[in-house]
């Protein structure tokens, strides 16, 4: 069964590094999303199975974007993919139920770790 992913990043760049990390064998349906309001555009469109989510965009941030998520009950699966890895940071988006926190520069590896991690392989 075909799983949809939405990847939330405004680095375009960032975006297609991320997609090409997932195995090629793996069923994956990718949604993007460049800034936080597109984020909730999509989630009001599309039913998402899972949410990679970076913390630093435009319009409205990763971590506003959660607490408005988590206010409204409608907040699916996800991992924090970004280089603000501060503990304070890691922390909170754990508090609002992160499955993982992954480090920039994202490789196939910590994709990998992080697909098993969430049970996605």
């Amino acid at each position: 069964m075909t799983k949809t992913i939405l990847i939330a990043d405004d680095s375009l760049i960032s975006r297609r590094m991320i997609k090409r990390a997932f195995p090629e064998t793996a069923d994956f349906r990718f949604l993007e999303a460049g800034d936080g309001e597109a984020v909730l555009e999509t989630l009001a469109q599309e039913d998402v199975d899972f949410m990679i989510l970076d913390l630093t965009m435009p319009k409205l941030e990763g971590l506003p974007l959660l607490n408005r998520l988590k206010a409204m009950g409608s907040i699916p699966p996800f991992v924090v993919i970004s280089a603000d890895i501060q503990p304070q940071v890691m922390a909170n988006v754990q508090q609002l139920g992160a499955q993982s926190f992954v480090e920039k520069p994202i490789t196939s590896e910590k994709v990998a770790s992080m697909l098993k991690t969430c049970g996605l392989l």
